[in-house]
Protein backbone atom coordinates (compact mmCIF):
# COMPACT_ATOMS: atom_id res chain seq x y z
CA UNK A 1 0.00 0.00 0.00
CA UNK A 2 1.54 3.50 -1.05
CA UNK A 3 1.75 6.45 0.95
CA UNK A 4 -1.13 9.28 0.45
CA UNK A 5 0.02 12.61 1.84
CA UNK A 6 -3.97 13.87 1.10
CA UNK A 7 -5.08 11.22 3.95
CA UNK A 8 -2.08 12.28 6.20
CA UNK A 9 -2.94 15.87 6.46
CA UNK A 10 -4.11 17.16 9.89
CA UNK A 11 -4.99 20.64 10.77
CA UNK A 12 -1.88 22.80 12.24
CA UNK A 13 -1.58 21.86 16.04
CA UNK A 14 -0.80 25.76 16.74
CA UNK A 15 -2.21 28.83 14.45
CA UNK A 16 -1.75 32.07 15.13
CA UNK A 17 -3.85 35.61 14.42
CA UNK A 18 -1.19 38.86 14.17
CA UNK A 19 -3.41 42.30 14.97
CA UNK A 20 -2.19 45.74 14.70
CA UNK A 21 -3.73 48.51 16.11
CA UNK A 22 -3.80 52.14 14.39
CA UNK A 23 -5.07 54.85 16.06
CA UNK A 24 -7.31 57.22 13.92
CA UNK A 25 -6.25 60.49 16.45
CA UNK A 26 -3.06 61.65 16.69
CA UNK A 27 -1.03 61.37 19.80
CA UNK A 28 -2.96 62.58 22.48
CA UNK A 29 0.42 64.48 23.93
CA UNK A 30 0.53 66.49 20.57
CA UNK A 31 -3.05 67.48 21.38
CA UNK A 32 -2.60 68.76 24.86
CA UNK A 33 0.76 70.34 24.73
CA UNK A 34 -1.32 72.59 21.56
CA UNK A 35 -4.80 73.21 23.80
CA UNK A 36 -2.76 73.19 26.82
CA UNK A 37 0.50 75.98 25.86
CA UNK A 38 -1.82 78.32 23.80
CA UNK A 39 -4.61 79.79 23.63
CA UNK A 40 -7.44 78.87 21.78
CA UNK A 41 -7.49 80.28 18.60
CA UNK A 42 -8.31 79.29 14.54
CA UNK A 43 -4.72 78.98 14.03
CA UNK A 44 -4.31 76.29 16.79
CA UNK A 45 -7.67 74.49 15.57
CA UNK A 46 -5.80 75.02 11.64
CA UNK A 47 -2.57 73.85 13.13
CA UNK A 48 -4.11 70.52 14.77
CA UNK A 49 -6.13 70.19 11.90
CA UNK A 50 -2.98 69.69 9.63
CA UNK A 51 -1.17 67.43 12.57
CA UNK A 52 -4.30 65.36 12.24
CA UNK A 53 -4.48 65.05 8.26
CA UNK A 54 -1.01 63.75 8.11
CA UNK A 55 -1.63 61.22 11.20
CA UNK A 56 -3.83 60.19 8.92
CA UNK A 57 -1.92 59.91 5.74
CA UNK A 58 0.22 57.77 7.80
CA UNK A 59 -2.59 55.78 9.00
CA UNK A 60 -3.86 55.31 5.24
CA UNK A 61 -0.06 54.42 4.42
CA UNK A 62 0.19 52.19 7.08
CA UNK A 63 -3.28 50.58 6.03
CA UNK A 64 -2.05 49.97 2.13
CA UNK A 65 1.09 48.24 3.40
CA UNK A 66 -0.99 45.48 4.89
CA UNK A 67 -3.62 45.26 2.48
CA UNK A 68 -0.87 44.32 0.36
CA UNK A 69 -0.56 41.16 2.46
CA UNK A 70 -4.00 40.64 2.92
CA UNK A 71 -4.66 41.55 6.20
CA UNK A 72 -8.30 42.18 6.84
CA UNK A 73 -9.39 45.70 8.35
CA UNK A 74 -11.89 46.35 10.71
CA UNK A 75 -12.78 50.19 12.79
CA UNK A 76 -14.04 50.19 15.76
CA UNK A 77 -14.01 53.09 18.48
CA UNK A 78 -11.29 55.10 16.42
CA UNK A 79 -8.84 52.58 16.04
CA UNK A 80 -8.30 50.47 12.30
CA UNK A 81 -7.44 46.76 13.13
CA UNK A 82 -5.80 44.94 11.11
CA UNK A 83 -5.42 41.33 11.05
CA UNK A 84 -4.08 38.00 9.34
CA UNK A 85 -3.60 34.77 9.72
CA UNK A 86 -0.68 34.29 7.53
CA UNK A 87 1.74 36.70 8.48
CA UNK A 88 3.89 36.88 11.36
CA UNK A 89 4.25 39.53 13.72
CA UNK A 90 8.06 40.15 13.33
CA UNK A 91 7.43 40.09 9.65
CA UNK A 92 4.93 43.34 9.95
CA UNK A 93 7.04 45.15 12.37
CA UNK A 94 9.89 44.94 9.98
CA UNK A 95 7.58 45.81 6.87
CA UNK A 96 6.55 49.00 8.97
CA UNK A 97 10.00 49.73 10.14
CA UNK A 98 11.58 49.45 6.74
CA UNK A 99 8.76 51.88 5.23
CA UNK A 100 10.07 54.69 8.07
CA UNK A 101 6.68 53.99 10.82
CA UNK A 102 7.80 54.29 14.14
CA UNK A 103 6.79 51.58 16.81
CA UNK A 104 4.76 54.45 18.46
CA UNK A 105 2.40 54.94 15.24
CA UNK A 106 1.00 51.07 16.20
CA UNK A 107 0.74 48.67 18.43
CA UNK A 108 1.31 44.38 17.39
CA UNK A 109 -0.40 41.64 19.12
CA UNK A 110 0.37 37.81 18.38
CA UNK A 111 -2.19 35.82 19.30
CA UNK A 112 -1.31 31.94 19.37
CA UNK A 113 -4.22 29.23 19.36
CA UNK A 114 -3.95 25.31 19.73
CA UNK A 115 -6.14 23.11 18.48
CA UNK A 116 -8.14 22.44 22.05
CA UNK A 117 -7.46 25.94 22.85
CA UNK A 118 -5.65 28.87 24.21
CA UNK A 119 -2.28 28.79 24.29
Amino acid sequence: MGYNANLCTKPPIVTHITRVSLKLVPDPETYNYLINNTQVSSDIIQQYRQISNNWLNRVAAMVELMAQKDFDFYIEEQTVYCYSRQVEAHEIKRMLTEAGFKDREYQIVLEYTRGWGML
